[in-house]
């Protein structure tokens, strides 16, 4: 297969994997309107948060429309903060997420298709194992990264509750304590299946409930007590 410097770059980085695979690899990067410039397109990202939502939360209709809801607040706002708490809930979920590509077209399917016809994703193609684990490194440190920038923003405006307007950034606040919470659930949901080991479970499940669940609860209580009340 003939493919260009970029993609022959990045095939490099992979000279320890089995000829298979590389070549899967080749293929992907070579098709469609992106082939050949070594990048590739994130369907999740790039169709639309609210499509990504009802794609990775089907059939759980409180949380699909709390995140919906958040987007529509940022939308409406354009609050860079709002905007990153958002991509905190698709980074930590690209990373829960088993990697799908689009096959170039080709008669022969790819290794990794998908053809038991009660699959979800019946039709479908699983990335090849080297691409799938990069994305979920990469989405797993971007989603840490976010958290950590989300928090420090969101002790910020918790502050600016106790100065100046007490009303201002209310909205904000109440968006973000929302969905750094439901993004918390999916952890401890996401831990009793991938981790094997009940006594971890409950100690992490413990720790999230007791720490920072309850730091982000109880200064959310007590900023509540500053709201003017409805006479004033």
């Amino acid at each position: 297969m003939r493919v260009t410097q970029r993609v022959r770059r990045i095939l490099d980085n992979y000279e320890s994997d089995n000829p298979g695979t590389k070549t899967n690899l080749a293929r992907i990067l070579m098709a469609g309107r992106l082939g050949g410039t070594g990048k590739l397109v994130i369907l999740p990202v790039d169709q639309g948060f609210e499509q990504f939502i009802d794609d990775h939360f089907e059939g759980t209709p409180f949380i699909t429309e709390l995140f919906k809801t958040a987007y529509r607040f940022y939308t409406k706002t354009q609050l860079p903060v709002i905007r990153t708490a958002l991509k905190l809930v698709v980074a930590y979920n690209l990373t829960m997420h088993i990697t799908m590509v689009e096959q170039p077209p080709t008669d022969q399917p790819m290794k990794g298709h998908i053809d038991d016809e009660d699959s979800k994703f019946y039709g479908r193609t699983v990335a090849p194992l080297l691409v799938n684990f990069q994305i979920k490194c990469a989405m797993a440190e971007l989603w840490r990264d976010l958290q950590k920038e989300v928090l420090e923003q969101l002790s910020q405006l918790y502050s600016s509750v106790y100065s100046g307007e007490r009303l201002k950034n209310w909205p904000t606040i109440f968006m973000l304590a929302s969905i750094l919470l439901a993004v918390w659930e999916e952890m401890q949901f996401d831990c009793h299946y991938r981790v094997p080991d009940p006594a971890a479970v409950e100690k992490f499940c413990r720790d999230m409930e007791t720490v920072p669940v309850g730091v982000i609860v109880g200064l959310f209580h007590a900023i509540s007590q500053k709201l003017p009340a409805f006479t004033e």
